[in-house]
C-alpha cells in the first residue's frame, strides 16, 4: 500500500528538485492518511494515561471504583453511594491535548544534493506528511522554518492556514536574499526551542545537523526530559560513499567548490568528519526520550516517512501501520 502511493506521488512530480514548492506540499495532505504516527505514546513525566483518584488541574472523570484505605473523601461518588449503598471513589485522567512541533533545517547546507532532491525539500516533504497527518486527528501543529540567520516560529493550531503559513515560510527561502547577519550557530538554532511553551510535546528535529557539538547534545538530553524527541538525520549518498577518484564540481546555488577524492588525505578527514557527525547524532537514540533515523536524498519520502516512523513502532507501542 505505501509502495504503491509513493509510485503514484512521484509520478505526479513535475517540479524542481531543488526547490521547495507549496503546492506539492500541501498536495501532501492526501497521502498522510497512511501513517499512524508514535505522537501520543508519551514518555516523560506528563503522561496522561494513568487513572488518579486525585484530581489535579485539567483532570477530568474517566471511572469510579469502590473507596480503598487513604482514598481523599472529598472524591467519594456520591451518586454512586446513594445507587448502590457502597463507598465509591472517583478516577481521574489527565486531560492533555498532545502537541506536535515540526523543526525544519533550511541551511544552506540543506541547499544540496548530488542525487535525488535536496536535503532542504526532504526535509520540508517530511514535515509536511508528519503535520498533515496528526491535523487530520484534529492535533496541534506548530514549527520552526530554520535558515542560516533566522528562526521562525509558527504557533500550534489545529487550522489548516496555521499549517499553510508554515509551509508556506519553507518555500519562501529560496526567495530570500542571503543575509549579512552574523550566522547562526547549529546550537543557536536549537536553542529557538526554548520558545516552546508547551511541556510534554512531541519534537520532530529535520536536519543534517551540520554544527552539532556536545553543547548541542546537552541541550537536547535537557530537552528531552519534558518533550519526546525524534531526529531525523538527512543525508547525500555521497557523504556516505564518495565516487570513483576523480575531480569533482560541487555546488549550493551561492558558491562552487572543486574536490578531488584521489587526495587520500583530503578525503580521510572528510570521512571522519561526516562520520563522527553521524554517530554523535545517531548515538542520541540510547537516551531517553530520544530516537534517531536516517533519511537519504534518493528516498521517496512518503516511503521514508513509513520506515522511519515503522523502525520505531515497538518503541513508541503503536499499531500496525496500513
Amino acid at each position: 500500500m505505501i509502495m504503491q502511493t509513493a509510485q503514484k506521488h512521484s509520478s505526479n512530480l513535475t517540479g524542481d528538485p531543488t526547490v521547495v514548492d507549496l503546492h506539492e506540499l500541501i498536495s501532501l495532505s492526501r497521502f498522510a492518511q497512511h501513517f499512524q504516527l508514535p505522537i501520543n505514546a508519551i514518555k516523560s513525566q506528563y503522561k496522561g494515561s494513568m487513572l488518579s483518584a486525585f484530581k489535579g488541574r485539567g483532570m477530568e472523570l474517566a471511572d469510579i471504583r469502590r473507596y480503598e484505605e487513604g482514598d481523599d473523601v472529598r472524591d467519594i461518588n456520591w451518586m454512586a453511594l446513594a445507587r448502590t449503598g457502597e463507598v465509591h471513589t472517583n478516577l481521574y485522567q489527565e486531560e492533555r491535548e498532545r502537541p506536535l512541533f515540526l523543526w525544519i533545517d533550511q541551511s544552506q547546507s540543506m541547499q544540496f544534493a548530488t542525487q535525488g532532491l535536496y536535503k532542504s525539500v526532504v526535509a520540508s516533504k517530511l514535515a509536511a506528511l508528519v503535520g498533515w497527518h496528526e491535523l487530520q486527528k484534529h492535533n496541534r501543529v506548530g514549527g520552526f522554518s530554520v535558515t542560516d540567520t533566522k528562526v521562525a516560529h509558527f504557533n500550534a493550531a489545529r487550522s489548516r492556514k496555521g499549517f499553510i503559513q508554515l509551509l508556506g515560510q519553507l518555500s519562501q527561502v529560496k526567495n530570500q536574499p542571503q543575509s549579512k547577519q552574523q550566522p547562526l550557530t547549529f546550537l543557536q538554532k536549537l536553542q529557538s526551542l526554548s520558545q516552546m511553551k508547551h511541556p510534554g510535546v512531541a519534537l520532530y528535529i529535520f536536519s543534517d545537523f551540520r554544527g552539532w557539538d556536545d553543547e548541542c547534545k546537552k541541550f537536547l538530553l535537557r530537552l528531552s526530559r519534558h518533550q519526546d524527541i525524534l531526529l531525523t538525520l538527512i543525508l547525500d549518498p555521497v557523504e556516505i560513499h564518495l565516487p570513483s577518484h576523480g575531480r569533482y564540481a560541487i555546488s549550493n546555488r551561492e558558491k562552487q567548490i572543486n574536490i578531488n577524492t584521489a587526495n587520500k588525505k583530503v578525503m580521510g578527514k572528510y570521512y571522519k568528519a561526516v562520520s563522527d557527525r553521524i554517530n554523535a547524532v545517531m548515538d542520541m537514540a540510547k537516551y531517553p526520550g530520544i530516537n534517531c533515523t536516517q533519511v537519504l536524498t534518493t528516498d521517496e519520502p512518503i516511503v521514508a516517512t513509513y520506515r522511519a516512523l515503522n523502525e520505531y513502532r515497538d518503541e513508541f507501542k503503536v499499531g500496525e501501520f496500513v
